[in-house]
């Protein structure tokens, strides 16, 4: 559940697609930022699966920047 944990889940997933990565808030926020426009499946896998960790009681939200 760390933040360089999390990153090498999200390289494994998607690296081959762009940059992407967590940002911590320092304010029980967390930020999955993908630098690519996810794809529908990509986007199920992100927002639905829960393969990626959230923390409990952290609040999380999803930047696409292409």
């Amino acid at each position: 559940g760390s933040i360089p944990g999390i990153n090498q889940i999200l390289m494994n997933l998607f690296g081959g697609y762009g940059r992407c990565y967590v940002k911590d808030g320092q304010d029980m926020t967390m930020t999955y930022t993908f630098e690519f426009l996810l794809n529908p499946v990509q986007a199920s896998i992100v927002e639905q699966s829960g393969v990626l960790p959230k923390p409990v009681g952290v609040s999380t939200s999803v930047v696409q920047i292409y």
